[in-house]
């Protein structure tokens, strides 16, 4: 298994767990905008509760579709503005402090459409906690091109 953490500091904190780990899992520090893989590297890229912090998510979303093979299955797990009215303008006043101490996190991030304006393919969503947190389950849509040799 290949995590990636831009984070050098947490890397750190999670090397005890890492290594009483039942799977093997190879850290890679590096940014989600610039992944450090090949193309087609991926059968399943998973991403839990960090795309509210990815200073470009668009851009790390065409990354990820890039290290992935096609029909690869992309699966997110986020926390997203509440469409609930009172409880996104909250996020929204909340945010600019939360960004401060939580290491860039974006309270109020619109993930799920960021993800839908990609050219992943939204196979399906489920909403959790009254609709704050998304559990997305995409299909990379890209073909492989054949190439002749002459």
């Amino acid at each position: 298994m290949t995590a990636v953490e831009p984070n050098p500091l947490i890397h750190a904190r999670g090397a005890e767990r890492l290594r009483k780990a039942s799977v093997p899992i190879d850290v890679v520090e590096a940014i989600a905008e610039v992944l450090p893989f090949e193309d087609n590297a991926f059968d399943t890229v998973i991403a839990t509760l960090v795309f509210c912090t990815i200073p470009d998510p668009p851009t790390a979303l065409a990354e990820i579709q890039r290290v992935s093979k096609p029909n690869a299955e992309i699966l997110f797990f986020e926390h997203v503005r509440m469409e609930q009215p009172v409880l996104g303008k909250t996020q929204d006043l909340l945010n600019p402090l939360w960004n401060k101490i939580c290491d860039g996190c974006h309270l109020n991030r619109d993930t799920m459409s960021i993800i839908q304006q990609s050219r992943l393919d939204v196979v399906e969503v489920k909403q959790l906690y009254n609709k704050l947190f998304l559990s997305i389950r995409c299909k990379n849509n890209k073909r492989t091109i054949e190439r002749s040799v002459f």
